[in-house]
């Protein structure tokens, strides 16, 4: 479930003990198991409408990359990425197709 073409990005981020921020590159998607217990390929449905999106709609759970720890990818039935928090709230928010 690792199409990553269309998700590389460039974070920002402050290293321990530096004054100034740094980038980093994110292109490589290998993380199939995410901390909130979603795994690339489940599908997750959206419970209440949010943005453009309406409820009752299903989603992708992509791979995720180790440089960006905390965010879950997702694709939309349009083909687009979208990035969430990966954290147990994101069950508020969807729910998992089974």
């Amino acid at each position: 479930m690792s199409d990553s073409s269309s998700r590389n990005y460039v974070i920002r981020f402050q290293p321990e003990g530096k004054t100034e921020e740094e980038y980093k590159s994110v292109s490589t998607f290998n993380i199939e198991r995410y901390k909130c217990g979603l795994i690339a390929g489940d599908y997750i449905r959206l419970k209440t409408d949010m943005d453009s999106y309406q409820a009752g709609e299903i989603f992708c759970v992509l791979s995720g990359a180790q440089e960006d720890p905390t965010c879950l990818w997702v694709r939309d039935k349009k083909g687009e990425d979208i990035e969430c928090d990966d954290e147990p709230g994101i069950f508020e928010y969807f729910e998992k197709v089974i």
